[in-house]
């Protein structure tokens, strides 16, 4: 049996956010998201010292939750 879902469109621009822009995405403190990716609880990349989060790993990640 198979089901129509409906789902409103969504404008997912994948791009890379540092850690200020992931924590407004959260609308948390910085500290809180450099806690989040010290144990692991969002996706992140790290490039050298810096660490990045992608905007659609982000959204699907916290649409699991």
């Amino acid at each position: 049996m198979r089901r129509n879902v409906m789902t409103a469109p969504v404008d997912i621009e994948d791009r890379l956010m540092d850690i200020s822009e992931a924590a407004d995405f959260f609308n948390v403190t910085e500290g809180a998201m450099y806690k989040r990716v010290k144990r692991g609880r969002v996706p992140s990349h790290k490039v050298g010292s810096r660490i990045y989060f992608s905007k659609k790993e982000l959204l699907a990640h916290t649409l699991q939750a």
